[in-house]
């Protein structure tokens, strides 16, 4: 497990709709993060997927945004995904400040990792953005800083 992989930083969500959009960075499992080299082992994940909303005033939207980690070969998320895990944030969830946690475990990934973000039912307000990231953590845990890193 990488220490922290960004799937979103600040990524506007703007009239987010339930078919879903992906994150602005998916992850590729078979790259290192320092020089692009290519790595000959699949990464098992055993992190913390933390959401923050950013901004929003989701006048629009009616119950809701899921936000769910997938694996694929492809990095648009879609062809052949598998959802590692999902989270849900209810409409009065959807506001500046709001951070949420789910805990993600898989032994395999395929080629890609990224984040799925779709409306519950309607549309999100063009003003709803978020930040998306793993690691070891959740969010905003007493402890953060003196966690140890999982080897």
């Amino acid at each position: 497990m990488r220490e922290k992989d960004i799937f979103s930083d600040g990524q506007a969500l703007g009239a987010l709709n339930s078919t879903g959009v992906v994150c602005t960075n998916p992850f590729d499992m078979e790259l290192d993060g320092a020089a692009g080299n290519v790595i000959l082992t699949d990464d098992q994940i055993e992190a913390v997927l933390n959401v923050a909303v950013l901004s929003s005033t989701n006048a629009a939207g009616t119950q809701g945004m899921d936000v769910e980690i997938r694996s694929s070969d492809n990095n648009d998320m879609t062809t052949g995904a598998i959802v590692l895990a999902s989270l849900h944030l209810t409409k009065a969830e959807i506001v500046a400040g709001t951070r949420k946690s789910i805990k993600v475990l898989a032994s395999l990934t395929q080629k890609f990792l990224g984040v799925w973000y779709k409306a519950t039912d309607t549309s999100l307000d063009n003003l709803t953005s978020v930040d998306c990231w793993l690691s070891a953590v959740p969010d905003g845990s007493p402890n953060e800083d003196i966690q140890k890193i999982p080897s």
